[in-house]
């Protein structure tokens, strides 16, 4: 499982560098993560039929769990950028 997290996160920084800009909207992080998550059920859907492959769907689901923990890390800046403007409760509803 450690093993895992530390490809996830090498797939994050990857990703980082190739697209260093993220969207502030959280519509728009969201429909990255959605995209990256109908590649799985894609190449889940091949394997079914017989011309998938498991390399290629363990390798999206490494890229959709690094736009997850992406998109993770941008909330967690929101909440700090909204607690700094309106105290530590800021925002939650």
């Amino acid at each position: 499982m450690a093993a895992a997290i530390v490809t996830v996160l090498c797939e994050m920084d990857r990703a980082m560098i190739k697209h260093p800009k993220w969207p502030i909207d959280n519509v728009k992080r969201a429909a990255i993560v959605a995209e990256e998550s109908g590649e799985i059920i894609r190449e889940a859907n091949r394997i079914d039929e017989g011309v998938g492959s498991l390399d290629v769907l363990k390798n999206e689901c490494i890229q959709t769990a690094a736009m997850c923990f992406r998109m993770l890390n941008a909330l967690a800046e929101d909440r700090a950028e909204m607690a700094a403007k309106y105290g530590p409760y800021g925002g939650d509803h």
